[in-house]
């Protein structure tokens, strides 16, 4: 299985749970380099997306109660430094200025520097991931404050730079998702479907939404949607939810006859796309939800990503990357809805 792929010069990085991480040429996909895990231990898995500097690709495993942080070279993949992580971290890894900043499955946030790998600070202080679950998601930055959620319903916020607490929230609720930033708001949801609006500021609790499916990996908030992806878990079902900014109603929802499989939507001009277990890519109009288009990959559809504005690269399930030409930004207001 393949996590999202990110780009970055001619090469496309991508990380996979068989414990290898590669670089493809952008163009051929043929392989430029990769790094295999084993040379540390059992073979781990890489789940977060990679963080690309001017020099090397940031990422994080995870494998039984160890994982490791890589800085690998950019063009060479040589590792300029890797560190140990208690528990291992399953999600992305964040910069702020010259640090970069990992929260783990345990539940623990970490500050390493981004040149040397030196750790600089652990926050602890957020209740333990509980066995067997893992936590909410990646963390959020704005500016010098750092926000994450931890799985039993906390949301803090922090200095990004010593780790001080600025504050934190009681939501009350069992978390599953990234937490997601627009603008002054964050936005998190639980494991029964409540969607809940936070302000950054404060923490105050501004809104919630109750939606009645299980919501699960990153909430995306992009112009007049907040999108969900979620599961009715009684009928095996997948529900694609635009909910409004304010959190006061339900725009439109999309299903599918099984759980979407991509844990992170992607938007691209106006629309949001997503993956299916049966290897369908559609894309629906943020504004209201229909289907403009739908794509087709071999395999149960994972990460999403761009390599420039016309290509979308779909890392699947089986272990293959497909790049896949999309339609042009310009057809795409003029075309009909698709109907089934």
């Amino acid at each position: 299985m393949f996590a999202t792929p990110a780009v970055a010069g001619n090469l496309v990085y991508v990380g996979s749970c068989g414990g290898i991480f590669y670089a493809l040429d952008r163009d051929s996909g043929k392989l430029r380099w990769s790094y295999d895990t084993r040379a540390d231990g059992p073979p781990a898995q890489f789940h977060g997306d990679p963080l690309i500097t001017d020099t090397s690709v940031i990422v994080d495993t995870d494998v039984g109660s160890q994982g490791h942080l890589y800085a690998f070279d950019r063009e060479t993949g040589k590792v300029r430094w890797k560190q140990p992580l208690d528990g291992g971290s399953m999600d992305d890894v964040v910069r702020s200025r010259g640090d970069v900043l990992v929260l783990t499955v345990r539940g623990d946030l970490v500050s390493f520097e981004l040149a040397t790998g030196r750790r600089n600070w652990t926050f602890d202080k957020a209740p333990r991931t509980p066995a067997g679950a893992r936590p909410p998601g990646s963390p959020a930055l704005a500016g010098s404050r750092l926000f994450f959620a931890a799985r039993l319903g906390e949301v803090y916020a922090l200095d990004a730079a010593s780790g001080r607490l600025l504050w934190k929230q009681d939501l009350g609720i069992e978390l599953n998702t990234s937490l997601t930033l627009s603008g002054d708001a964050l936005y998190v949801a639980g494991i029964k479907g409540r969607i809940v609006k936070v302000s950054a500021v404060t923490g105050a609790v501004l809104a919630s939404q109750e939606t009645g499916d299980l919501a699960y990996g990153t909430l995306v908030a992009a112009g007049e949607c907040v999108v969900a992806t979620q599961a009715v878990s009684e009928e095996g079902a997948g529900i694609l939810t635009c909910l409004d900014p304010a959190l006061e109603r339900i725009r439109w929802r999309q299903r599918a006859p099984r759980q979407w499989s991509s844990f992170k939507p992607l938007v691209w001009h106006g629309l949001v796309l997503t993956g299916s277990e049966s290897g369908d890519i559609p894309g629906f109009r943020l504004s209201d939800g229909s289907e403009v288009f739908r794509l087709h990959v071999n395999g149960v559809v994972r990460g999403l990503g761009l390599a420039g504005d016309r290509v979308l690269l779909a890392g699947t399930l089986r272990g293959t990357v497909y790049a896949v030409a999309l339609p042009e930004p310009s057809s795409l207001a003029a075309a009909p809805p698709r109907l089934h």
